[in-house]
């Protein structure tokens, strides 16, 4: 730690963290804190004295006891060294080092470390002080909140009691220069050109966001999916595994459970369940522990294409579908589950087409804005239908905004599914969603069958 810098404490504090796979701290050269799992907040408490030196270790490496999974191998060069090749088991960059904010706050001996904002009634009081607390104030915990609900019945979602259709995005926190690194001028830019898409909701896939966002999704009335990072996953007879995934849906729900925003627990994305996978045993354990720690929101696992395992669904109270309808394949599969399913309100939670920005046909071909764009208008008249048969509760295309995976003869410098590119700027795609979500907000105001309720 020769070259590091040396920086004034309170004078200016230094922001980085929230943590990639795995994460050790040290201080003074002493280890005194470490945590598995990324994206989610901790805390560690140290005396500061004198001069002090803070160093924070992260290692990214996967393996199939990891959250996202992955599998990594080694090749012995003749010189000794070995080479590492890891196998991400998701489709989106593995990211390294400290990608969110990190604060160093001076706190009281006696202190509140968290709250939960929960009311059922009116509550009036003559003073803010508890008649059996001296009048002395020991610590204040600030936290903006809003108060609302969510429910739902055979096929629609509600929040306050009005019928609400989720139409919007999955995204990623991704861009250009510094990957998935915190910054909030893009996390603005993000939300505007969101609401210049005409959205009402997103998903955090495929792990939590930044809270800073959660806050701007607060302000802005706009829904949230959050989504723990277990993407891909499939050893569910490992004890293990299974700790870490209820360890990291403890600490989503612990920080999120008091946004209006969030609507939704999702528990996973596209999990593997080939037969006797022993899937159904492991998922009704963490959805037992979702609704102990909050009975208030539903929860939700969102399947791949071939991945709908009827007992895990009916444990859920929504089922999320990923399908691409004329990109991976031509048949969807949402009429089968709801004919497996009745009673579980549907969302199509990511279809879409990658399109490369400047590549442009006539007529359209794979890979063109064109194709991209009439793909998005094709998939609108088939949602519609579901929609006016009370068949679907929500659509999110898959993707906001263009980003980076790991290297790949199958994509080009990354996904290009956005309806952005990669630095926010709108292809053809994006034109065409705007002005589908801007219909569906139009007929807000016109009969129930058509629109299954206004933004909250």
């Amino acid at each position: 730690m020769q070259n590091s810098s040396l920086i004034p404490v309170p004078a200016a504090y230094n922001d980085l963290t929230a943590d990639s796979e795995q994460r050790d701290h040290f201080f003074n050269g002493e280890l005194v804190a470490e945590h598995v799992g990324g994206h989610l907040p901790f805390q560690v408490e140290v005396q500061l004295m004198g001069l002090n030196l803070i160093t924070v270790a992260v290692n990214n490496t996967l393996s199939r006891e990891t959250i996202p999974p992955g599998d990594f191998s080694t090749i012995k060069l003749s010189s000794g060294r070995e080479l590492v090749n890891l196998v991400p088991h998701f489709d989106f960059f593995n990211y390294a080092g400290i990608l969110r904010s990190v604060y160093i706050w001076h706190l009281p001996q006696i202190l509140i470390r968290g709250i939960r904002i929960q009311a059922d009634h009116s509550v009036f009081a003559s003073s803010r002080f508890l008649p059996t607390v001296p009048k002395s104030l020991l610590d204040v915990y600030r936290e903006t909140f809003g108060f609302r609900t969510v429910t739902v019945d055979q096929n629609r979602i509600y929040i306050n009691g009005l019928p609400f259709y989720c139409h919007g995005f999955g995204m990623h926190e991704d861009i250009g220069i510094h990957g998935r690194g915190f910054d909030r001028a893009t996390m603005v830019k993000d939300l505007n050109m969101f609401d210049w898409l005409n959205g009402n909701c997103y998903r955090t896939s495929h792990y939590p966001y930044a809270e800073e966002r959660a806050h701007l999704a607060d302000r802005r009335g706009i829904a949230v999916i959050t989504e723990v990072p277990a993407v891909g996953i499939w050893d569910y007879k490992s004890p293990s595994l299974l700790q870490l995934h209820a360890k990291m849906i403890t600490e989503m729900i612990s920080r999120d459970r008091n946004h209006p925003s969030v609507i939704m627990w999702s528990l996973s994305n596209e999990p593997k369940m080939p037969p006797n996978s022993g899937a159904a045993v492991y998922f009704e354990n963490l959805v037992i522990l979702s609704k102990q720690l909050d009975s208030t929101r539903p929860v939700t696992v969102v399947f791949g294409q071939e991945s709908a395992e009827v007992k895990v669904a009916s444990l859920l109270d929504v089922i999320c579908v990923n399908d691409y309808f004329g990109w991976y394949r031509n048949i969807g599969m949402l009429e089968l589950i709801q004919d497996r399913l009745v009673g579980k309100p549907v969302i199509l939670s990511e279809y879409g087409a990658e399109a490369i920005s400047g590549f442009n046909e006539q007529p359209s071909v794979a890979f063109s804005e064109q194709y991209q764009a009439e793909l998005i208008h094709e998939t609108g008249k088939a949602l519609d239908v579901l929609r006016c048969s009370n068949d679907i509760a929500g659509e999110m295309l898959w993707n906001f905004a263009d980003f980076m995976t790991a290297p790949s003869i199958d994509r080009v410098i990354g996904n290009h599914k956005g309806v952005l590119t990669r630095d926010r700027k709108p292809k053809l795609g994006a034109y065409a969603i705007q002005r589908r979500y801007k219909k569906l907000l139009e007929n807000t105001t016109r009969t129930a069958k058509v629109c299954f309720g206004p933004r909250y």
